[in-house]
């Protein structure tokens, strides 16, 4: 936070962005981003930014798109290989608290009166969220139950453990073989 109180400092100084991106070491296209980001109050974007698993470039689409667009781009940009599953579970996170509490990092849900209409929105979001969460974990649990019949049966093939054999390849790791074996929770 201390770089960007600085950034923010040299930008309402008057510092070009080219002069501020020499002086703390950023590329000019990085900083003018941050610059944008700081503008419009995003500084859980910018949190994003600085931990490393949100693109400056996509912190800026986040801040100027809707939801809808933003869930596409996150889509393309895990389909091609930008992002990890883990920095589009991070993202989505801060875009949930962004619309539930605001852009500012350090603000939580004030004790300020709530209506009934917004307790309930927020009431169903998180019940949709959660739901979404279920069948994702159901998907993940029908998908690991093929994936160790699958090896179960490979395993039970006189042919591939020879194959194992030959290659060396006669070690596997502890967890994996404990669920073939069934002894799992």
């Amino acid at each position: 936070m201390e770089l960007l109180s600085g950034i923010r400092i040299l930008s309402e100084r008057g510092y070009r962005t080219s002069d501020i991106a020499r002086k703390v070491g950023f590329d000019t296209t990085y900083i003018s981003g941050i610059i944008h980001l700081l503008k419009v109050g995003e500084e859980r974007l910018i949190n994003g930014v600085e931990k490393g698993y949100l693109p400056i470039t996509v912190a800026i689409s986040i801040a100027r798109a809707d939801d809808k667009e933003t869930q596409k781009q996150l889509t393309e940009l895990y389909e091609n290989g930008t992002l990890k599953q883990s920095d589009i579970t991070k993202i989505r996170n801060i875009m949930h608290r962004r619309k539930l509490i605001g852009k500012r990092a350090n603000t939580a849900i004030k004790n300020s009166v709530y209506s009934q209409k917004s307790i309930i929105n927020i009431y169903k979001e998180e019940t949709d969220r959660q739901q979404r969460m279920i069948k994702q974990a159901e998907f993940d649990e029908s998908q690991l139950f093929v994936l160790i019949s699958c090896l179960k049966k490979l395993f039970n093939d006189k042919v591939f453990l020879l194959l194992l054999k030959s290659e060396k390849l006669n070690d596997i790791p502890k967890d994996l073989s404990e669920r073939l074996r069934g002894n799992y929770a």
